[in-house]
């Protein structure tokens, strides 16, 4: 079965926290009450604010809040934001040489469930996935 990965686990935690509130959350704050990893959470955080989902201050109020983008998005594009391949099977990635290309039967049928997974999570926005978060 699919499973997500930490980093998408991670992050849909933080997000969902963060739509439940209202200004600007500490990163402390959200690590304690999730009991998430602080360091990996902060790169998380980084890279979030750098793409716009989440808005960053710094200071004695500052912290992240969600932003409208984070409301916009669809769940393909998030996704890509923290897997930059985001591919289901490794010969569907750019430049990618299977040393078994020759035998393998099954990759043209991979490589479709790839383009119908895609295409299904741009159907979904990432604030669907938050809705459960009051």
């Amino acid at each position: 079965m699919f499973a997500l990965n930490s980093t998408i686990e991670y992050s849909l935690l933080f997000l969902g926290y963060l739509k439940g509130k209202e200004g600007y959350v500490s990163l402390k704050e959200v690590a304690e009450e999730l009991s998430l990893p602080k360091r990996f959470l902060a790169r998380l955080a980084a890279l979030l604010a750098r793409e716009g989902v989440v808005e960053s201050r710094e200071g004695k109020t500052g912290g992240y809040k969600l932003t409208e983008k984070a409301h916009n998005l669809n769940l393909y594009d998030f996704f890509q934001i923290l897997d930059r391949k985001g591919n289901l099977v490794k010969c569907a990635e750019k430049d990618f040489i299977c040393k078994y290309r020759e035998f393998c039967k099954h990759r043209r049928f991979f490589l479709e469930l790839d383009r119908i997974i895609k295409k299904e999570f741009t159907k979904y926005k990432l604030s669907d996935a938050l809705k459960a978060y009051a």
